[in-house]
C-alpha cells in the first residue's frame, strides 16, 4: 500500500491580506495549497462555510 500524503488546502476568499506575495510565499513555503473565491460574492463563503459543517 503507497502512502499517500495529504494536501492542506488553505480557502480564502479575496481579501488584500490573503493576496499579498508574503503570505503567498508563507503558503508555498509550508506546502499549502491556496484557494481563493473566483469573484468577491459573500454568498461564496457561505457555501463554504456550510461545507465546513459536515
Amino acid at each position: 500500500m503507497k502512502n499517500k500524503q495529504k494536501t492542506l488546502i488553505h480557502h480564502s476568499d479575496r481579501g488584500l491580506q490573503y493576496c499579498t506575495n508574503d503570505y503567498q510565499r508563507f503558503l508555498n513555503d509550508n506546502n499549502i495549497l491556496p484557494s481563493m473565491t473566483e469573484q468577491y460574492d459573500p454568498y461564496e463563503n457561505a457555501i463554504a462555510k456550510e461545507l465546513m459543517e459536515y
